[in-house]
């Protein structure tokens, strides 16, 4: 099937896959092909795509997801594969997040939301 992943910038990633493992408001799902079609919203989460039967994993800040019978398309804010990420600025942004929380005259929900992002991506440097 095709997945097409669509960021601020433009088109992210655009290629034929075996499928996907992606975490939705109602859960995590396996999108295959011939799939369902679907509309949903994603978690802030790791995204799983197999592609010639290899996993790669990408820390997926939230979007929503598109499947249609043989296409899949995710619309997010940021994505970022395991190789992307750097080490020192994720937990810099862990920090930020931190010292907002802790920080009476911050939006608690933004923090929250910074926290959680650098998290996720803070988990993929560390499965390495």
């Amino acid at each position: 099937m095709k997945l097409k992943i669509i960021n601020l910038e433009g088109i992210y990633l655009s290629l034929d896959v075996d499928s996907i493992v992606i975490k939705t408001i109602a859960g995590e799902l396996t999108i295959l092909n011939k799939h369902l079609p679907l509309i949903t919203i994603c978690e802030i989460s790791i995204l799983k795509i197999k592609k010639d039967g290899v996993y790669q994993n990408y820390a997926l800040a939230g979007g929503t997801l598109f499947v249609d019978e043989n296409e899949v398309k995710i619309m997010t804010s940021a994505i970022e594969s395991e190789q992307e990420i750097d080490y020192n600025r994720a937990i810099k942004a862990k920090q930020r997040a931190l010292d907002r929380l802790n920080d009476p005259k911050s939006d608690i929900k933004r923090a929250e939301i910074a926290l959680k992002r650098a998290m996720n991506r803070l988990s993929l440097k560390v499965k390495e």
